[in-house]
């Protein structure tokens, strides 16, 4: 396993896979959809005020939405360049002085004291880690009791998914797929997939797995709701601004998140139990 790992560091360490992402995936459609998905944590979770991370920050764009909503942030990431790029993203649009970025790996383990903060957003991260049991570990510890854990990944049971699992097996027996494995685990399908940077992990998770490990750990699950229904959109053209209004129509309508793609997980991370009134004195 250990060459996987470093092999998935490498190449998420280098600049082309994120500018292939943001390229693909960070479309104004998109960006105005994410605004939404944010206003709607506001609504429903405290966040004026609030000490938020946002581990596996990318540029920085969520973590400036959390800033623009009230927190004061941190914007990790454990790629230098992507660190890098998130500064200077953040200083462009004038968040220097509410989001602080640097460099932490959640695999490896976090620097930071245990229950440092209120929330904890980890978004379309833990879908990138072979390890993800020491990843959730982190999160939680970090995050302090009474506080909020938001996690964003793909959904196993999701449409995309299943047109991911027909499309690779076809391309895959005819010669013509950069997947290379395909392995499953009891927390989803896992596709080792071939970059221009080298391989790259994108599991779809089993969000019901991630939810049970989550609550072992001391956290309950407060939400669970649809993000993007597909992310097709990266099709372009009139597919493209089609499954754009779908998302928009999947995520107004409160629509059933077990069909979508993303999922968005909130947790609170339990209180310590009481403690025990001390013996009375003989």
């Amino acid at each position: 396993m250990m060459p996987k790992v470093s092999a998935t560091k490498q190449t998420l360490s280098s600049s082309a896979v994120h500018e292939i992402w943001e390229q693909t995936y960070r479309t104004p459609q998109s960006e105005r959809f994410y605004e939404v998905v944010f206003n709607w944590i506001a609504a429903h979770e405290q966040l004026e005020g609030m000490k938020a991370l946002d581990i596996g920050c990318g540029i920085g764009q969520h973590a400036i939405r959390l800033a623009k909503r009230g927190c004061s942030v941190v914007a990790a990431d454990f790629s230098e360049d992507r660190a890098a790029a998130a500064e200077d993203n953040i200083g462009r649009q004038g968040f220097g002085s509410r989001v602080t970025v640097c460099n932490e790996d959640l695999g490896a383990g976090l620097s930071f004291a245990g229950g440092t903060y209120d929330i904890v957003l980890c978004w379309g991260v833990l879908m990138h880690i072979p390890q993800i049991l020491p990843a959730i570990r982190e999160l939680v510890r970090v995050t302090r009791p009474g506080g909020r854990i938001l996690v964003y990944e793909a959904n196993l049971f999701g449409m995309d998914a299943a047109t991911t699992v027909v499309s690779t097996a076809i391309k895959r027996a005819v010669g013509r797929s950069s997947v290379r494995r395909v392995q499953f685990s009891e927390f989803g399908i896992e596709y080792w997939t071939e970059t221009p940077t080298g391989e790259l992990l994108i599991r779809h998770s089993r969000l019901g797995a991630l939810a049970r490990f989550f609550g072992a750990q001391g956290c309950q699950l407060r939400y669970r709701i649809a993000g993007e229904f597909t992310e097709k959109y990266s099709l372009g053209g009139p597919l493209g601004r089609l499954a754009h209004l779908w998302n928009w129509f999947w995520f107004a309508g409160g629509h059933i998140p077990c069909l979508a793609h993303g999922n968005l997980l909130v947790f609170e991370r339990s209180l310590p139990d009481s403690v025990a009134p001390a013996a009375p004195q003989k």
